[in-house]
């Protein structure tokens, strides 16, 4: 499991001060993007921007709990639950970080194409591995 925190900033909550539920989505977003720093030296970025490997979200769902709201801080615990040859499904728990009140459980499958052709292509062994080792 790879835990990753940020603060809920004013631009994440709606007009009553809680978290937008798509924002949790992009909560995702970052810490896949963080999981990928640990084999990666440029992460995600460079997976993209270089090597023109898409990582995009295929199918995700969420159940929610409790409200997260501004000056809060998301904590954020993924974890992998299936790597196929072409895609992977990870899990994000996502608690407050000051009592650890779980707030959101969000699953999402991820496919890996190739960004010139947009098809499907193996796993490169990189983030196979990262994969592998957060793996529930």
């Amino acid at each position: 499991m790879h835990v990753f925190e940020r603060p809920v900033r004013f631009a994440d909550v709606d007009a009553t001060g809680v978290v937008f539920f798509p924002t949790f989505f992009a909560y995702c977003s970052e810490a896949l993007e963080q999981l990928l720093l640990l084999v990666i030296r440029d992460g995600y970025a460079e997976v993209v921007l270089q090597r023109k490997i898409g990582l995009p979200t295929v199918r995700i769902a969420g159940d929610f709990t409790s409200p997260l709201r501004f000056g809060d801080t998301a904590r954020i615990a993924i974890q992998t639950e299936h790597i196929g040859t072409r895609s992977f499904t990870l899990r994000y728990s996502v608690t407050r970080a000051s009592d650890g009140l779980p707030v959101a459980e969000l699953r999402g499958t991820v496919a890996t194409i190739d960004l010139l052709s947009t098809r499907p292509i193996h796993i490169p062994e990189d983030i196979r591995s990262v994969l592998e080792q957060h793996r529930s």
